[in-house]
């Protein structure tokens, strides 16, 4: 993987990670970084943040389809159309999601040393 797209991977965590901690999945959806779901979700199992990926895939699985649209305002709409089980099951991940931020933040950290072992020169 370059380190562009290890970056991106970085980037895409952090951005999810502060929007569901600040307005829960719902709030990350309706966010630009709900652009990148599924690149978001590939960026938490190459991190290796397994619990963290397995909620994002269960928020994803409330849109119908199983994924929520990439543009943000066919995304809104999606998740004005999502019933009370659907959002029920949201507002449980963000409980769930409180419980795993210490592991994601964990496991952010140790990606981001192993990119600066990687390429930083000392």
């Amino acid at each position: 993987m370059s380190i562009q797209n290890e970056e991106k991977v970085v980037r895409f965590v952090e951005r999810f990670q502060a929007a569901v901690a600040g307005d829960g999945f719902e709030g990350f959806f309706r966010a630009d970084a709900g652009d990148y779901a599924q690149a978001t979700l590939n960026a938490l199992l190459v991190m290796q943040a397994i619990n963290t990926a397995a909620l994002l895939r269960q928020a994803m699985w409330v849109f119908e389809g199983g994924a929520p649209p990439p543009e943000q305002n066919a995304r809104r709409e999606a998740l004005s159309q999502i019933d009370e089980t659907g959002r029920s099951v949201l507002r449980k991940l963000d409980g769930s999601f409180r419980h795993y931020n210490d592991e994601l933040t964990s496991s952010l950290a140790r990606y981001s040393r192993s990119l600066n072992e990687r390429y930083c020169v000392v």
